[in-house]
């Protein structure tokens, strides 16, 4: 057989592979692989390496379609080895663009973000447009699992005018999907909700069941952060029963991790049904190897644990999440995982080891520059500043982030405005704090309705806070919070720390503030 002879698909090969795809679209995977194995059993004993390849890597999509990643990357090498014996220079930079792709949902962010520009140079110098569009969409992918939001919306822009111009509505799906989950991340509800109906509208168009029931989750990621629990769990409920029917461990996971926290937030009563959803979905990302989604899960049980009153517990599973993230180089969520380090040793009373690592995760947001991620981890350093009577550095520290890392308006509402009505409170300055408050409902009465409810939550608190200073007679703030704000153990923390350093303080105290403090 010649090169030229090698070099062709037959035309039944390649049905079979349609056949398979289609199949896969529809959730269907077992027949798919029966359409596979008939396109495989054809090329036996023929030296044909690009039928070959197109078989191995439809194998791929397959398998990453129902999790099997350590197969589904076996068929990608496989297929790539087929293109380097041909020379095929836009085939092997696809490949190695989807090998990136699968790198990145695992994880292994530093060979994935390698491979990725290896791949965009190839296709920039061959001009392939269909390849630059799914590599820019994989670079948005790694920016957003890397946490820089900024680059993420960038690229995942990039990809879906490319799309668009391709008319390619599949890829303009994915790309819609991506950046619904990018735009939730800085809390632009009402953006993401159209993102994420856009995904939605073009996946039902093109018939590809995995692809709508993946939208659905993220439109219900968006319901549960707007408040709008009931609605977002019985979404999550369907798109459950679909991703297990379709043999989608990777979306079964996904869903069990957001349908935990939906859960959790919905009343003290169904904490241990959230236990139980959370704990499968960590079983199912470390079965795949996802490690980071598999850390970020456990910090989600952590929290619960903090709730059930069990912080022993909450800062084992955490720390344990942070030794298993730190395998996966995405820095900006490690952080994260800190803060929330943070909040349980504040709970456990050692305010500290909270104060440490606050601190670690606001210093890395602070250089970190996005215009969000320093509002947000400032709001929690400053927070246990002010309980502790660091007025002085709170302000400095806030002063010196409103001007580097200017906010939206979401963030501004949400964690921003709230630290400076405290401020005011700390200082015992109603006037101050009310203003800060009214300028967030003018700035809230900007956004879309419904996503109202999840950006107020502050503000809320620091109201009932000024309506309980307004009808009091003596001051009944400590430090600029209620003490009912504050679990028992951070009061008497709080109040040791007080004596430590002034053995007359308490005695400076309101008899009904100290009271409460002490309750």
């Amino acid at each position: 057989m010649n090169e030229a002879d090698a070099d062709l698909v037959p035309e039944d090969l390649a049905a079979f592979c349609k056949e398979a795809d289609a199949l896969v679209r529809a959730g269907i995977p077992d027949e798919a692989r029966r359409r596979l194995n008939f396109a495989l059993d054809s090329l036996r004993n023929l030296h044909r390496p690009r039928a070959q390849a197109l078989v191995l890597e439809a194998f791929a999509h397959l398998d990453r379609s129902i999790g099997r990643m350590a197969e589904a990357e076996s068929s990608l090498r496989a297929a790539l080895a087929c293109f380097l014996k041909l020379g095929d220079r836009a085939g092997e930079a696809r490949l190695l663009g989807e090998l990136a792709s699968m790198r990145i949902s695992q994880g292994d962010l530093e060979d994935a973000a390698f491979w990725l520009q290896s791949s965009l140079e190839v296709m920039k110098a061959l001009d392939d447009k269909p390849g630059l569009a799914e590599i820019h969409r994989n670079l948005a992918v790694l920016h957003f699992r890397k946490g820089e939001l900024p680059p993420a919306e960038v690229e995942s822009a990039r990809a879906i005018d490319l799309f668009r111009s391709l008319d390619d509505d599949l890829g303009e799906a994915r790309a819609q999907g991506l950046l619904a989950q990018i735009l939730l991340r800085r809390s632009a509800f009402s953006a993401a909700h159209e993102a994420g109906e856009r995904a939605r509208e073009l996946f039902e168009e093109e018939g590809h069941k995995p692809g709508v029931s993946s939208a659905q989750m993220i439109i219900a990621a968006i319901l549960r952060h707007e408040g709008r629990l009931a609605e977002a769990e019985a979404l999550l409920t369907e798109v459950l029963a679909e991703k297990r029917a379709m043999q989608d461990r990777a979306g079964e996971a996904g869903v069990l991790n957001t349908l935990g926290l939906v859960v959790k937030d919905s009343g003290k009563d169904r904490l241990k049904d959230a236990e139980r959803h959370l704990l499968r979905a960590i079983e199912l990302f470390l079965e795949l190897n996802d490690h980071q989604n598999a850390a970020m899960t456990q910090v989600n049980l952590g929290e619960l644990y903090d709730d059930l009153g069990r912080s022993e517990d909450a800062e084992e599973v955490i720390r344990g999440a942070l030794r298993l993230h730190r395998q996966t180089g995405a820095v900006e969520s490690e952080k994260r995982i800190m803060r929330e380090l943070g909040h349980t040793l504040a709970l456990l009373g050692r305010l500290n080891d909270a104060e440490e690592a606050f601190r670690e995760a606001l210093d890395f947001a602070r250089g970190h520059d996005d215009g969000s991620m320093a509002p947000e981890f400032l709001a929690d350093w400053a927070e246990l500043q002010l309980l502790r009577g660091q007025l002085a550095s709170v302000r400095e520290v806030t002063a010196e982030v409103r001007r580097r890392s200017p906010a939206t308006r979401a963030f501004r509402i949400k964690y921003v405005l709230p630290t400076l009505a405290r401020i005011a409170l700390a200082e015992r300055d109603l006037a101050g704090a009310r203003a800060a408050v009214t300028e967030a409902e003018q700035a809230l009465s900007k956004e879309a309705e419904e996503a109202r409810p999840g950006l107020r939550g502050q503000i809320d608190r620091v109201a009932r806070a000024i309506t309980a200073a307004d009808k009091a007679d003596d001051w009944p703030l400590y430090n600029g919070y209620l003490p009912s704000e504050q679990p028992a153990r951070v009061r008497k923390a709080l109040l040791a720390e007080l004596q430590q350093a002034n053995p007359d303080a308490l005695n400076n105290l309101e008899p009904e503030l100290l009271e409460a403090m002490q309750a």
